[in-house]
């Protein structure tokens, strides 16, 4: 009697848990954007793997990670792309396959099209290199909010000079509109629970 009566208590508890993590939203790490506003134009820009036009819209259904950064970056450009692959590494078939990321670069001067995609293939062979004109760079880069700039006082003519750039991850949902905005901070496994509940 006791035995079924500890066996019932347990079920219940088993249950309520369910219940309470079923109905409970998902907490992202990223700063959510609200609202279904299409993700901004990158009008001007192509991937490097192809020389096709970026258009975000073409990737419905899918979720996409858009990243500004450059090749000769010290730090924040290969940590990102490397947490970038770990976390979407951990995805199982379905949701890898409806997961880009594609790394936008704002040092055109000196990330030609092979460049860069060697550069984001090291990290996953199915990463994008996405670059274009210095102005259409600085149009899309104003559209997402981004900043950079090389650094002043490289002397004219020099090819080992620093781009101070922003370093947050955006997320574009399903529906193509850009849902998300990572920091620095955020983990592989912060990164994957975000990608997978954006995939739904």
């Amino acid at each position: 009697m006791i035995g079924a009566v500890a066996a019932a208590v347990v079920a219940g508890i088993l249950v309520a848990r369910l219940l309470v993590t079923a109905f409970t939203p998902h907490l992202y790490v990223g700063t959510v954007l609200q609202g279904d506003t299409p993700a901004p134009d990158m009008g001007g820009l192509t991937f490097t793997r192809t020389g096709r036009p970026v258009d975000p819209a073409a990737f419905d259904d899918d979720v996409v990670l858009v990243f500004f950064g450059y090749t000769n970056c010290p730090d924040v450009c290969p940590a990102t792309m490397a947490l970038a692959a770990q976390a979407v590494g951990g995805l199982d078939g379905d949701d890898r396959a409806r997961t880009e990321v594609w790394m936008v670069s704002v040092d055109p001067e000196r990330d030609d099209a092979a460049s860069l995609q060697t550069y984001v293939e090291f990290f996953d062979p199915a990463f994008e290199g996405v670059t274009g004109p210095t102005e259409s760079i600085g149009r899309v880069t104003t559209n997402y909010g981004v900043y950079y700039q090389v650094d002043p006082t490289a002397a004219e003519g020099a090819d080992d000079y620093l781009v101070d750039h922003t370093a947050s991850l955006f997320g574009i949902g399903p529906d193509g509109s850009l849902r998300i905005v990572w920091p620095p901070t955020v983990t592989a496994d912060q990164l994957r629970t975000d990608i997978e509940e954006l995939l739904g």
